[in-house]
């Protein structure tokens, strides 16, 4: 009887060492790992009663694609082992509870595999970034807070909650941006954000805005996006 690993093309040099690792472990011969776009192809070189080792199924289409490999593996009499899901069709099914337990772990690693790769993608250069765009709204309250918070001797509390959102937020997107506190540019004037000779240039969700210290605060709702 014949035993073929699979691997999927895609991974990290680091991740196709370790693969190739599990597969040996699991008594596959290297010469007969195949490293391919998809495991249906690896099936179609095996007979009845061969074995198709894979170390996991993540990155390859969550349960749906489980479910098709399991249907073809048994049309075709193939023995299936998934690896790092603990799934062997050659032995008798475990309890359901189980199985319910693997097919969740399967989902939410698919899950999160897929986000890692937007992520990534997002990343590149000529990509926007992912997530939603921040409201229209929210940019104007925070251009504006910052505004007052450097140009008059409101508390953030009151700023904040003037404008209708948590002080959290304001310190939040004040760190993204590496903007000073506003003790830090009482202590040297200089580092005053609003003095660039060009205006602050920060980001805005997936905006970039620019404040200028001659703006009057009390008229930057009104400003065009």
């Amino acid at each position: 009887m014949a035993i073929k690993g699979y691997l999927r093309t895609g991974v990290t040099a680091g991740e196709l060492r370790r693969g190739i690792a599990e597969l040996e472990s699991a008594g596959v011969p290297e010469d007969d790992i195949v490293i391919c776009e998809n495991p249906e192809a690896v099936m179609e070189r095996l007979g009845a009663g061969d074995t198709l080792v894979m170390c996991t199924v993540y990155g390859l289409g969550g349960l749906r694609r489980m479910a098709k490999l399991l249907e073809e593996a048994s049309c075709r009499g193939l023995v299936l082992r998934i690896l790092d899901e603990g799934i062997d069709t050659s032995v008798a099914a475990p309890d359901w509870l189980t199985v319910a337990g693997t097919l969740c772990r399967i989902e939410q690693a698919h899950r999160s595999e897929r986000s890692r790769v937007a992520v990534h993608i997002s990343r590149q250069p000529g990509h926007k970034p992912i997530g939603r765009p921040m409201a229209e709204k929210t940019v104007r309250q925070l251009r504006k807070a910052i505004r007052l918070y450097y140009t008059t001797g409101k508390s953030v509390r009151e700023i904040c909650y003037g404008e209708g959102f948590d002080p959290s937020i304001l310190y939040r997107w004040m760190n993204r941006n590496g903007l000073p506190r506003r003790e830090e540019v009482a202590a040297d004037p200089s580092r005053n954000p609003l003095k660039a000779k060009n205006g602050l240039k920060v980001r805005f969700g997936n905006k970039i805005l620019t404040l200028k210290l001659n703006e009057n605060p009390e008229k930057i709702e009104k400003v065009k996006l």
